[in-house]
């Protein structure tokens, strides 16, 4: 009779088994603790053993051991690099393996959302299913998922500079109620429906991966499909909400106290709700699924605050980066112009405001013809009050004045040094040059780099 109990496919209530909602729950909470507490210790640690290992007294004199200290010192630091740079390799869209990882993964959580998709667009029994790992097919291919999204994870984590801030992104935060919960029903040989739903906000990296393949390049419509689909996305995942908090009932609650009604029918009650009509043939039961409601309506009024100015943003956008440099009393101003991109401004942005030059008041203009990317929209936003950007031409007197490089306090022209013909990039940098000599007069210095 236990035998036949335990290769039956029937909720574990059925089974006379008690429900272990719980520790499926209790993995994805403890998991992010416990790697930033991990990752803490292990820094105390490099930390001691480094201080232990490298301490020199100022009166002693450097002998050999102390210099084959340092070159292990130095041989340690560059093999944690190697790995870190491999890592970047293989998750960073920059690169052709980066590109393919993100893709596979971005495919694989819209396969483990059509598995979750299948189960609860029906009536359910139960939330919690108890079958033997082995006969289930659906639990085995999500599985296989969850093992690909770990070892992207893994990877992601030795690719990140910020360990702390990485553990706790949103991305990080979606593999944490879904991939640990799936090794912990390969344990329990039963199947919990969860927080499945959270990889349907994987929506909102379509932009991203169609950006990183030149398919759109655009940044107001990046950013437009963002919106888009974040809105699409919190739709689908309220209703995920709603449906797994009504079918489980409230958990205090010795009597079941919740609703059998299908995932599809409670995405009609979220959006309703999102749009402020409400829904008068489907409504909440539980607490837990009024305080999911209450907080819903939190999360929509927040999107709308912060939707509105992007959208304002990006209507007048075409005049955004069409004005003038408005300088600011007593504020010095160096323009910008020649090879720029991303990672040019990014790396003069970094030595002009380095810490040891302790440089204030002063902000890069940056002029250009075409649109700044998206992650180069990203930094403008972050650093409005260090950096600038204006689309124009530096051959062109008028973009000149509009940046005003007769005030400059100097002018640089980034050279682009990976260029494959040197002797065209030489010469476009000479005009560049002359151009701004015409105008500036020898007021401001101009420097190629």
């Amino acid at each position: 009779m236990v035998t036949k109990l335990a290769n039956y496919d029937a909720p574990c209530v059925v089974l006379g088994k008690d429900r272990l909602w719980w520790i499926f729950l209790l993995s994805s909470l403890c998991t992010p603790f416990i790697l930033a507490a991990l990752t803490m210790i292990i820094r105390l640690m490099i930390r001691i053993h480094h201080n232990r290992k490298f301490f020199v007294d100022r009166n002693a004199k450097i002998d050999k051991t102390t210099t084959f200290t340092y070159f292990y010192e130095e041989f340690e630091v560059e093999w944690v690099t190697a790995i870190r740079d491999a890592a970047d390799t293989l998750v960073s869209t920059r690169f052709r393996a980066g590109q393919i990882m993100a893709i596979t993964s971005f495919v694989l959580s819209m396969c483990s959302l059509i598995i979750y998709y299948n189960t609860v667009s029906f009536f359910i029994k139960d939330v919690e299913q108890c079958q033997l790992f082995t006969n289930n097919v659906h639990q085995q291919a999500d599985f296989a998922f969850n093992v690909f999204f770990l070892l992207y994870y893994l990877l992601r984590f030795a690719a990140a500079e910020e360990k702390i801030t990485f553990l706790f992104n949103i991305w990080s935060i979606v593999d944490y109620f879904t991939v640990p919960p799936a090794f912990v029903g390969l344990a329990l040989d039963r199947d919990w429906i969860g927080l499945k739903f959270l990889r349907v906000l994987y929506l909102r990296r379509i932009p991203n991966i169609l950006w990183a393949l030149g398919v759109m390049n655009s940044p107001a419509k990046i950013k437009l499909t963002q919106l888009g689909l974040t809105w699409i996305a919190i739709l689908l995942a309220a209703g995920g909400m709603f449906h797994l908090v009504e079918n489980s009932g409230d958990p205090f609650y010795p009597d079941y106290d919740g609703q059998r009604v299908t995932y599809w029918d409670f995405c009609y009650f979220a959006f309703g709700t999102m749009a402020t009509l409400g829904s008068a043939d489907i409504n909440v039961k539980t607490i837990l699924g009024k305080l999911t409601n209450v907080f819903l309506v939190f999360i929509v009024l927040m999107l709308i605050a912060f939707a509105v100015p992007e959208v304002l943003d990006l209507l007048g956008e075409r005049e955004k980066h069409n004005g003038y440099h408005r300088k600011v009393h007593n504020e010095k101003h160096v323009v910008i112009c020649g090879y720029i991109t991303f990672d040019s401004v990014a790396e003069v942005f970094a030595e002009f405001f380095h810490p040891d030059r302790d440089i204030r008041d002063i902000k890069l203009i940056c002029l250009d013809e075409g649109r700044p990317s998206m992650d180069f929209e990203a930094f403008l936003k972050k650093y409005k009050f260090q950096v600038g950007y204006l689309r124009g031409h530096i051959m062109n007197p008028t973009d000149l004045h509009r940046a005003k490089v007769h005030e400059a306090d100097a002018c640089l022209i980034l050279a682009n040094k990976t260029t494959n013909n040197a002797e065209t990039e030489d010469t476009n940098n000479i005009m560049r040059v002359r151009s701004t000599g015409v105008c500036v007069v020898d007021r401001c210095p101009c420097h190629v780099s």
